[in-house]
């Protein structure tokens, strides 16, 4: 029998025995013909790697950014480089005043704005000069968006946002401020999207539209409130034309869309069970991009060891872990991300070097990623299932001519208790080079009346899962 749910998401509940799968490194795909074989709803593709295009002299990694013009910039420490597309670095002539933290990053085609939560730099696009916005009217040192003409920036540990002056972000009115007032709480961001202005606060989230009504152009939208607001300003984003966020206040550990100007909540219960542990959200960041049909929002808490990824084009979550320098796993290496020169740029939060996503890469730099699947639970009722063997239905020859991944091979455990404990490892050939006809099977796998499987692959190769066979037979 086909083993019910194995092309599926993450999604662990409070007690393991009413839910513990897990997707790492790969998701799932949906057949849009809805004529996978043997009735599946698609297959599981494995995450891309990483490629190194610069190693950095500084760190860590804090942002990278394509500008307006297609000029690409990337932020290691206290430094801010420009990028050519044959991944020549260029310093920029001054550093900045700290050397940790996410940067917030905004252009209007001549000047770049970057803000680091306690200071606002303006870069000349044209001569590569960075300066400190030294205006004693500016306040606004968290995140910076561009609108119709004028940088907006959150003023931090208030309401309030402040404008620049028309086309200039070296220049600032004390005057030029306005507050988001639904509630008294404090802004966590600015986003300008879709010609809005989108002003996500602790408890709330405002929209405002330019509407060129005196010395303050932008007003409230009529209507356009959210009772939801947002952990962290770094996880407010653009995302498969709408925006996304991590909430906070009465949506707090909830991952939120907006449709039109109504919150939809696209988290699930496992990924909130995951998010109410971690504790402080208020660090959270986030990065997207979108590839091949899929529009993919990762998510990043501090602590946490692992990045939840949610998949627009299926609506489900799936993870992305990486191996730290001490060879433990943690949190997928990438924070930041930019399309330019028709390649996926994100940068390393540990090491700021500067990668690649590549799908024909099957390493992290030559780091091992460790694809994991464990599946839905196997039951009848109470009865006794004897499992006579677990057929793993992958693509298969894809080894390599040499080394790691010439003879690849997977793993597969199962738990009978609810996926607390796991039986010892069972390892299986995934096929060599060419051989195509290779069969990925293990047998003589006991009884069990609650049945889970694990599988996890590390070789360096291609992982495209279709499915897999369980036969199974009702125990006396």
């Amino acid at each position: 029998m086909r083993s019910p749910g194995f092309i599926g998401p993450s999604y662990e509940l409070r007690s393991k025995a009413g839910e513990c799968q897990t997707c790492i490194n790969i998701y799932p795909e949906i057949n849009e013909l809805k004529t996978a074989k043997n009735g599946e709803i698609g297959s599981l593709i494995g995450t891309p790697g990483l490629t190194s295009r610069v190693v950095q002299a500084t760190s860590p990694g804090r942002g990278v950014y394509k500008s307006s013009t297609g000029k690409l910039y990337h932020a290691a420490g206290n430094t801010i480089y420009s990028v050519t597309s044959a991944y020549a670095t260029t310093a920029l002539s001054t550093t900045l005043q700290t050397a940790t933290g996410p940067l917030s990053w905004a252009d209007n085609g001549t000047q770049m704005m970057i803000t680091d939560g306690a200071h606002g730099y303006i870069v000349n696009m044209s001569t590569g000069v960075l300066a400190e916005i030294a205006d004693a009217d500016f306040e606004g040192f968290g995140q910076v968006t561009y609108q119709d003409g004028f940088f907006i920036s959150r003023i931090p540990s208030s309401g309030r946002f402040q404008l620049s002056s028309l086309m200039d972000g070296a220049t600032w009115d004390a005057l030029d401020f306005a507050t988001a007032e639904t509630m008294a709480d404090n802004l966590t961001g600015c986003l300008s999207d879709h010609r809005t202005l989108w002003l996500p606060g602790e408890e709330t989230v405002e929209v405002w539209q330019n509407t060129g009504n005196g010395s303050m152009p932008f007003d409230r939208v009529p209507g356009a409130s959210i009772e939801y607001g947002c952990a962290s300003g770094d996880t407010f984003l653009q995302v498969a034309n709408t925006v996304v966020w991590l909430g906070g206040g009465r949506g707090h550990g909830v991952v939120w869309s907006a449709t039109g100007y109504e919150p939809q909540r696209i988290s699930n219960y496992g990924v909130e069970r995951a998010l109410k542990s971690y504790g402080d959200l208020s660090t959270a960041t986030a990065w997207t991009y979108a590839d091949a049909g899929h529009a993919f929002y990762a998510l990043n808490v501090p602590g946490s060891l692992t990045t939840w990824v949610y998949d627009v084009a299926t609506g489900q979550w799936h993870e992305r872990r990486s191996l730290t320098s001490a060879g433990a796993l943690g949190q997928h290496r990438a924070t930041s991300h930019a399309f330019c020169f028709g390649k996926h740029f994100v940068d390393d939060y540990a090491t700021g070097n500067l990668y690649t996503l590549d799908d024909d890469a099957y390493s992290d730099n030559g780091s091992a990623i460790i694809l994991e699947r464990t599946s839905p639970h196997m039951a009848n009722g109470r009865d006794t299932l004897l499992f006579g063997s677990f057929r793993l239905d992958m693509e298969t020859g894809v080894g390599l001519a040499s080394g790691q991944g010439s003879d690849p091979q997977a793993m597969l455990q199962y738990s009978d208790d609810g996926g607390n404990t796991w039986s010892d490892e069972l390892w299986a050939s995934i096929g060599k080079i060419g051989d195509r006809q290779a069969v990925v099977e293990w047998n003589r796998l006991g009884a069990s009346n609650n049945r889970v499987w694990r599988v996890r692959i590390s070789d360096p190769i291609k992982r495209v899962i279709f499915g897999a066979d369980v036969t199974v037979a009702k125990g006396r």
